[in-house]
């Protein structure tokens, strides 16, 4: 894991996976069982403030409950080498609608994520009892698909939403090192 410094956040690295990613000021990097990388939001206060005093959206600055904004992503070796995108996405809905309370898909649209064709997944759920909306982009390089899930209450402020979106759209796959993913994969397979 590497961070570099930027202006209005830090450069992400995360050369294993071979992708990188901006994290906007406040967001803290957290260790998640599963994930190649996983964020959670600033904490507000009941001002809806975060700790340096900056107030994020006057109207909806108060968190409900403790849940708090995150993202995550997850690199994973498909099955089988014949897997496209939208075999994985389904493979995938059907493993969220399995352990997801109250899941709900409100759309799947085309789209791309770092420059490649992608799925934009937004469904809905209750995950510990609350209320959330998540939205989720799946990417496949080679044999890797790579997920960006950016997962947020009903009630959450603009400004956590605004960054959510912006990490997304710095997400950034470097070719070079996920072709060593890939063949580093393809040899523990044969090893085994």
């Amino acid at each position: 894991m590497e961070l570099e410094s930027r202006k209005c956040g830090s450069m992400y690295e995360n050369a294993k996976h071979g992708f990188r990613l901006v994290v906007p000021r406040g967001w803290m990097i957290v260790d998640f069982p599963g994930t190649a990388v996983a964020l959670v939001a600033p904490k507000l206060d009941s001002a809806g403030q975060t700790e340096d005093g900056e107030v994020p959206c006057p109207d909806k600055g108060v968190q409900d409950g403790t849940f708090r904004t995150s993202l995550n992503v997850t690199c994973h070796s498909l099955p089988s080498s014949n897997m496209n995108l939208d075999m994985m996405v389904q493979e995938s809905l059907r493993e969220i609608e399995g352990f997801l309370k109250g899941f709900a898909l409100e759309s799947i649209d085309e789209t791309v994520l770092s420059f490649l064709p992608a799925r934009k997944l937004v469904y809905m759920g209750k995950p510990q009892g609350h209320d959330v909306r998540f939205l989720q982009y799946v990417t496949v390089v080679g044999c890797v698909a790579y997920t960006v899930t950016l997962v947020a209450s009903r009630t959450c402020n603009a400004k956590e939403l605004t960054e959510g979106r912006s990490i997304i759209d710095s997400f950034e796959i470097r070719v070079t090192k996920a072709e060593g993913l890939l063949a580093h994969d393809h040899a523990e397979r044969r090893e085994s």
